[in-house]
């Protein structure tokens, strides 16, 4: 029996207890940075054998060994895992374990990236779907771009060529890239409901497309038939 059967067995002997209700962003946050679940998630719920089966590596390696010296090659620097606590929270592990079988390679490419730094996604508020500016040429003596400025008239007032640059495409992929974000934690907290021994979570409190509902932030693509 795997360790989240084993847990789930036990809970059923359990006396009933209360769980902490929680955002869902929230305990991704938790599990990755202070339980580091990312870490075990090549083992999570593994025996010894199933990951070497797997072709997974052992967390563990002796001090001289090969596994050690391409560690601290790759840090640069020799990590004290002397710490009393070898393992993360049960209900971590469990985060990665059923993320993993929920989303597959999508919770190491969407979840863990921004929890590791309480973060979302740009959904590219900044961004306006016609940006002016302009003409730029490369000045030798320079060594930069700089506007091409040229003459007319008899007066020979200068001005400046103005290039527009189309940014929809690049404010829709960003969208449409934290919609993914979005639904990756929602599917989540989904599949982890009944599955958490101190936790409840709930889908993400953070608006699924926050260009219609954030105050004082024009919909740039409004004007183009955009949502």
């Amino acid at each position: 029996m795997r360790q989240e059967e084993a847990r789930a067995a036990g809970r059923r002997s359990e006396p009933c207890r209360l769980k902490r209700v929680i955002d869902i962003e929230d305990l991704a946050v938790w599990a990755v940075q202070r339980e580091f679940a990312h870490l075990y998630a090549d083992q999570a719920g593994l025996y010894e054998g199933e990951a070497a089966a797997a072709g997974l590596q052992p967390h563990g390696c002796s001090g001289a060994g090969l596994a050690q010296l391409q560690k601290i090659a790759g840090l640069g620097i020799r990590p004290d895992l002397s710490g009393p606590n070898t393992h993360c929270h049960p209900d971590a592990e469990t985060f990665i374990l059923v993320g993993r079988q929920a989303l597959g390679p999508l919770i190491f490419s969407l979840v863990v990236p921004f929890a590791k730094v309480a973060g979302r996604p740009d959904w590219g508020a900044h961004l306006r779907p016609l940006e002016a500016g302009p003409d730029l040429v490369w000045d030798d003596r320079a060594h930069e771009y700089r506007p091409c400025v040229m003459t007319a008239g008899r007066a020979k007032a200068p001005y400046c060529a103005v290039k527009y640059r189309d940014r929809v495409a690049e404010i829709e992929a960003a969208r449409g890239y934290y919609v993914a974000w979005w639904d990756a934690l929602a599917a989540l907290a989904e599949a982890l409901k009944d599955r958490l021994d101190f936790f409840a979570p709930t889908p993400p409190a953070a608006p699924r497309r926050p260009w219609l509902v954030e105050k004082n932030v024009q919909n740039p693509l409004a004007s183009f038939g955009g949502d």
